[in-house]
C-alpha cells in the first residue's frame, strides 16, 4: 500500500493601476491518500480538509451600466464588494485507475458539501 500526505497553499491577487486590491484569492488544503495496486488496477482513497476565500472590490463607473437597467448618479461610481468563502471544508475521495498497455482509464468521486465526479482517458508513449 502506498501513502501520500499533501499540503497546498495558493494566493492569487490582482491590483488596479493605483495598486488598490481588486481580487484577492486564497486557498489551502491538507490531505492524506492511500492506494493499492492489483495488477493493472489501482484503487485509491483519501480525506481532505480545505478552505478557499475570494475578496473582490472595485468601482463600477456609470458608463459600465446599460441605460435603464440601474438608476445611478452618473457622477458617482458605485463600489462593489464581495467576500466569498468556499462551501467545502472536508471531503472524502475514492476512485480507481486501470492501465491497458499505453491506455489509462481512471475515475474518482469526491464527497463533501459539493460533490464531484471525474473520469480520465490517457495515453502514454
Amino acid at each position: 500500500m502506498d501513502l501520500a500526505i499533501q499540503g497546498v497553499w495558493q494566493n492569487f491577487y490582482l491590483d488596479d493601476d493605483l495598486d488598490a486590491s481588486v481580487v484577492d484569492l486564497t486557498t489551502w488544503a491538507v490531505n492524506v491518500h492511500a492506494s493499492k495496486t492489483f495488477g493493472a488496477l489501482t484503487l485509491f482513497g483519501g480525506i481532505q480538509r480545505e478552505h478557499a476565500n475570494v475578496k473582490v472590490q472595485y468601482l463600477l463607473e456609470s458608463d459600465d451600466v446599460a441605460p435603464g437597467v440601474n438608476e445611478i448618479d452618473p457622477n458617482e461610481p458605485v463600489e462593489v464588494r464581495l467576500d466569498l468563502d468556499s462551501a467545502n471544508s472536508f471531503r472524502v475521495i475514492g476512485g480507481f485507475s486501470v492501465h491497458f498497455g499505453p491506455v489509462l482509464l481512471a475515475a474518482d468521486l469526491n464527497l463533501g458539501n459539493v460533490r464531484t465526479a471525474s473520469a480520465t482517458l490517457g495515453f502514454s508513449i
